[in-house]
């Protein structure tokens, strides 16, 4: 009798550290499944970003190149004709002639860098 008093304390000790298993283990599984979820709504909000990021940059590409675009069509013209009205001799020998041939340069300098296609407007005559 003894025996089976024994035996029953032992299999109610196991049952017991089985229960604390199975609580642990259904713990750790909730636990997972909060992980799992979390990952789950990261992964779409790194999706999510990163399409945002892609239009943002798309979108500043166009800005940039509409504003090479205008800065074109406004600024070419200028350039035209104040490059193509370029006359030294228009000046006196001395410093404002040198002023004026530097800030040509400049001017021309800046017409290249446009990529202005347009023609000069031909120097007066006369």
């Amino acid at each position: 009798m003894d025996e089976l008093k024994a035996r029953a304390k032992a299999l109610g000790d196991d049952v017991e550290a089985l229960t604390e298993s199975v609580d642990r283990l259904a713990e750790r599984q909730t636990k997972t499944e909060q992980n799992n979820r979390a990952l789950v709504v990261a992964l779409l909000l790194v999706v999510a970003l990163g399409g945002f990021v892609g239009y943002v940059a798309f979108r500043a590409e166009r800005a940039i190149d509409d504003g090479i675009a205008v800065r074109q069509d406004v600024l070419c013209p200028v350039f035209d004709l104040v490059v193509g009205g370029y006359d030294p001799e228009s000046r006196p020998a001395g410093p404002a002639r040198e002023t004026y041939i530097e800030n040509q340069r400049v001017m021309r300098e800046a017409r290249d860098s446009l990529d202005c296609r347009g023609d000069l407007v031909p120097r007066r005559t006369g």
